[in-house]
């Protein structure tokens, strides 16, 4: 209920939402990078955590729902500039590269961020990453499942 409440806060849907903490940090909400400060559900570095009044190391104590809330502070026009994230690219790269919001998926990633996060070079890869915990019928070049009898929804 509350990731629902999240993004439609935030101007996204939920499942865009859910896929992208989920390929983050598998909801698990004390989880932290190894190779970087990054923390949480959404992997909160150190400046934006500062930024928003707090830090990593309590990020790191917040239960899910209380991540939540600082969700929403992140995404909100006073702090990122924008109402809403229609697209789930638009979405994801606020969180992991904010530039790359509207690049096109080929465009790659500077030399860093490419050294940072190991087998993502382009737009496209981490968004292949991400598009993989929606559901089959969100993905893109996947057709929804037809049923392969009628439901009956009759009621007696």
């Amino acid at each position: 209920r509350e990731t629902v409440k999240t993004a439609r806060d935030i101007g996204t849907d939920p499942y865009y939402l859910a896929a992208l903490i989920s390929f983050e940090s598998q909801w698990v909400p004390d989880i932290q990078n190894p190779r970087s400060s990054a923390t949480g559900l959404i992997q909160f570095v150190d400046p934006t955590a500062e930024a928003l009044g707090t830090t990593t190391e309590a990020i790191r104590e917040m239960s899910v729902a209380q991540q939540m809330v600082l969700i929403r502070r992140y995404f909100s026009p006073s702090f990122s500039g924008r109402r809403n994230y229609p697209t789930l690219q638009s979405l994801a790269m606020q969180v992991f590269f904010p530039s790359a919001r509207s690049w096109p998926r080929s465009r790659e990633f500077p030399d860093w961020v490419k050294e940072d996060n190991p087998n993502i070079v382009t737009v496209a890869d981490y968004m292949r990453k991400v598009e993989q915990r929606l559901p089959r019928n969100m993905r893109p070049g996947e057709e929804a499942e037809s049923v392969s009898q009628p439901i009956d929804v009759t009621f007696s």
